[in-house]
């Protein structure tokens, strides 16, 4: 299993990321006067804010996922293939099913490793779980 970040994750982030900023810059900056001779038009706080949130906001999230698609190409490069193989094994007709998964020759006895008071261990200690996929 090949573990790969969550693009959508790490883009509400950097978005979240640049809305902060644009908090932080418009704070910062306050609400400058100009005059009206100069034919500059005057917006106010919160329009500032509202259109540097957008612009940064598009921005942080772009960069996160940039850094996502950063990660995601190192984890590939790391990731190994396995090859693992499922089998299920049963007993013919006239055979008794194997016990501890190893199955006993007829007159033969499969004796279990004793614990420390002295009772037999489990038969299914040894052999792994088959219900697992």
């Amino acid at each position: 299993m090949r573990s790969a970040p969550k693009f959508l994750t790490f883009a509400v982030f950097g978005a979240v990321i640049g809305v902060v900023a644009a908090a932080v810059i418009t704070l910062v900056s306050g609400g400058g006067t100009s005059s009206e001779e100069s034919g500059v038009r005057q917006v106010s706080t919160l329009q500032a804010f509202g259109l540097l949130a957008l612009a940064l906001a598009a921005a942080g999230a772009v960069l996160a996922l940039a850094a996502a698609l950063i990660a995601e190409r190192v984890l590939r490069s790391r990731t190994s293939v396995a090859l693992a193989v499922h089998e299920v094994v049963e007993p013919d007709a006239g055979e008794s099913a194997p016990v501890g998964g190893v199955s006993a020759a007829e007159g033969e006895t499969i004796d279990l490793p004793q614990h420390d008071d002295d009772r037999p261990a489990e038969a299914t200690a040894d052999r792994p779980s088959s219900d697992k996929e």
